[in-house]
């Protein structure tokens, strides 16, 4: 997979910004936001309930998100819609030991819209 990018349904879109500063809006704390607004008019958050670590993580609905600290809660915000990521997903991130750089990827996961499930991958860095 390509560092710093999403597909989407099969279009790959390149990441515009990846900020790590909002606050997280569904009770984690670490909130990932992944701005593909210059080409995709989308923004992919991802929260974890702790600093990510070295791991895979489990997608899961917002009722289980503060059930275990391996539970990751994901959401895209399109220009007129806002979808939630299936849960059961694997979220795999790795943290470099010398420079702390964080990397998240996914390759299999899915979210509904429209009563059609569509798939999700991507790989990003945070500096």
């Amino acid at each position: 997979m390509v560092n710093n990018k999403i597909v989407d349904n099969g279009t790959s879109y390149g990441v515009s910004s990846i900020d790590t500063s909002g606050t997280p809006l569904y009770g984690g704390v670490f909130k990932v936001s992944i701005d593909c607004f210059l080409t995709a008019y989308k923004m992919y958050n991802i929260e974890f309930m702790q600093t990510p670590r070295n791991g895979i993580y489990t997608t899961c609905k917002y009722d289980n998100f503060a059930n275990d600290k391996k539970n990751v809660f994901m959401s895209i915000k399109s220009s007129s819609s806002n979808f939630i990521i299936n849960p059961n997903g694997k979220v795999y991130v790795t943290v470099d030991s010398v420079s702390k750089k964080i990397s998240i990827s996914f390759c299999d996961l899915t979210y509904e819209a429209f009563s059609t499930n569509f798939p999700l991958k991507g790989k990003v860095t945070i500096d």
